[in-house]
C-alpha cells in the first residue's frame, strides 16, 4: 500500500507537517493553539466517535470501516482496526503512528495518547495494541528524538487467548474433558466428539499438536462462518488423529464422552 512506502526512516512528509505543528506552537502559532471544532465556545464536549473518524477516514495505509469503534477517554483516544494484517510489529507501529498524525492535524491539541487495537480476520482471538503518545510525536517532529526513537516509545502489547498448555495446567483429566472449549455453532457433535478423541490422546501423553492445529483451524472457521472449507477441514483433522492414533497402540478413543474413556 502507498502509505507502506512512508516508513519512519523516509518520511518527509510526516516530518514536514510535524515540524511545521512544532514551529507554530514554538511560536505560539494561533491556529495550532485554537481548540478544535468540538471545543469551540470553551464547551469541554470530547471529540465524537465521528469526529475521530472524519479525521481518520480516506488514508491509504489503514482501511476502516464505517462504524469502527471508537471511544474518547479525556485526552486518551482509543480506536479498534478489523481485518488488519497483525504479522509485522513494526509496520503495525508505523500504522498506528500515521493514523496519530491525521488525527492531530484535523483537530490539534486533541489527544495525549492514542490507542489502536488491530485485528486480523484469519486470528479473530488475537490483537495487538499500539499506543503512541502525542509528545513523542512532537519531539520527533522538532528534532529532539530520532525515528529510532520514536519508533521504540511506541508501545505494543498483544492479546491472544492462552494456549492448550496454559489453558489446561492445573485441571484434572476430568476437568479438561468438562472444559467443552468447542464454540458454538455448526456440527457441533462432530466437533465436540473430534475434542474428545484429542483430549484422551493427549492425556495418555501422545503427540497431538499437528492434530489440534488442525482443530484449532476447524474452530476458526465455524467462529467466524467460513463454511466454505469446513469438510475439508473435518477430513484433515481427523487424518491428523489417524496417524497419532496409529502410534498410540493400546490406546482406547472413544466416539462418545460417556462410553470407554481411557484414564
Amino acid at each position: 500500500m502507498p502509505g507502506k512506502a512512508l516508513s519512519l526512516f523516509a518520511l518527509p512528509l510526516l516530518l514536514q507537517l510535524l515540524v511545521g505543528a512544532a514551529c507554530c506552537q514554538a511560536a505560539d502559532c494561533k491556529s495550532v493553539q485554537r481548540p478544535h471544532p468540538a471545543l469551540k465556545g470553551g464547551s469541554k464536549k470530547p471529540l465524537s466517535s465521528a469526529d475521530v473518524l472524519g479525521a481518520l477516514r480516506g488514508n491509504s495505509y489503514v482501511a476502516l470501516a464505517d462504524g469502527a469503534p471508537v471511544t474518547v477517554d479525556g485526552k486518551v483516544i482509543r480506536l479498534a482496526v478489523a481485518d488488519h494484517s497483525i504479522a509485522d510489529a513494526r509496520e503495525l507501529k508505523i500504522d498506528a503512528v500515521m493514523l496519530a498524525r491525521d488525527l492531530g492535524r484535523k483537530f490539534p491539541g486533541s489527544f495525549e495518547i492514542f490507542e489502536c487495537t488491530f485485528f486480523e480476520s484469519a486470528q479473530p482471538a488475537r490483537s495487538v495494541v499500539i499506543s503512541v503518545k502525542h509528545s513523542r510525536l512532537m519531539a520527533f517532529a522538532a528534532g529532539r528524538i530520532s525515528n529510532v526513537d520514536l519508533l521504540e516509545s511506541v508501545s505494543l502489547t498483544e492479546e491472544r487467548p492462552p494456549s492448550l498448555a496454559e489453558k489446561y495446567r492445573h485441571l484434572s483429566y476430568r476437568q479438561i474433558l468438562d472444559q467443552n472449549p468447542i464454540v458454538s455453532g455448526a456440527y457441533a457433535a462432530e466437533r465436540k466428539e473430534l475434542c474428545d478423541q484429542l483430549t484422551t490422546l493427549q492425556a495418555n501423553g501422545y503427540d497431538v499438536n499437528q492434530a489440534t492445529r488442525q482443530f484449532l483451524a476447524l474452530e476458526d472457521m465455524v467462529r467466524t462462518k467460513h463454511y466454505g472449507r469446513l469438510l475439508e477441514a473435518f477430513a484433515r483433522t481427523r487424518q491428523c488423529i489417524a496417524e497419532s492414533l496409529a502410534k498410540a497402540q493400546g490406546v482406547s478413543v472413544a466416539t462418545s464422552r460417556t462410553v470407554n474413556w481411557q484414564r
